[in-house]
């Protein structure tokens, strides 16, 4: 049975009484996705394949390099502060619209990124150092702090406005569109598994 015929209650029953490695394996790296099922409707076979497509022909990566993660793969997010906050669909006033998270695993992306990073600390102030410092420790940089540079001259910048605007054209995604670049699967493992492990118990521990 694929988790996306399960309830969201069994899920967490699963986050509990699974190891952190097999949940992982099970749902984070399955090949379902629940946006594309659930909210696109459309043949997700075909759609996940063009969607990895695109994103591979934009961040000159093979299509086995890209994986969406966080709410968007299961409904619900199991980032430990979001407390398994179900994926939201419509802007209010109270919430946002969810995000959808790409993470993109290029050692070699990763490199050229983070070398254009270490040169620009020596011309510029860096936005949010300590955050990104501690993020490229852990092998991944985010969009965000990227686009925190100003005038920071950057492939990834470039390639991830141009694969956005693909993506939105091809599919009518209205939804926020994050990327994270990682220096290897293994890194974005140890990451998503710490992260699961806060989650256990029944509630998200800071």
């Amino acid at each position: 049975m694929s988790f996306l015929d399960k309830e969201k209650e069994d899920i967490l029953i699963d986050l509990n009484t699974m190891t952190s490695k097999e949940f992982y394996e099970e749902y984070v790296m399955c090949t379902r996705i629940w946006y594309f099922e659930s909210v696109l409707l459309q043949n997700e076979v075909k759609e996940v394949d063009d969607f990895k497509k695109i994103i591979s022909e934009e961040f000159k990566i093979e299509r086995s390099e890209s994986h969406l993660v966080g709410s968007g793969k299961l409904g619900f997010s199991l980032a430990p502060h979001k407390k398994f906050k179900s994926f939201k669909l419509e802007e209010s006033e109270d919430q946002e619209l969810s995000d959808l998270d790409i993470a993109i695993i290029s050692p070699e992306l990763f490199k050229v990124t983070w070398e254009c990073l270490k040169e620009y600390k020596y011309e510029q102030i860096i936005s949010e150092y300590k955050a990104l410092s501690s993020s490229v420790f852990r092998g991944f940089i985010n969009d965000k702090n990227l686009f925190q540079q100003l005038g920071l001259n950057a492939k990834a910048i470039d390639r991830i406005d141009k694969c956005s605007i693909r993506l939105r054209d091809h599919f009518n995604i209205i939804h926020p569109i994050n990327y994270r670049i990682y220096n290897s699967w293994r890194d974005l493992e140890l990451y998503t598994l710490s992260g699961i492990e806060r989650c256990k118990g029944g509630s998200c521990k800071k």
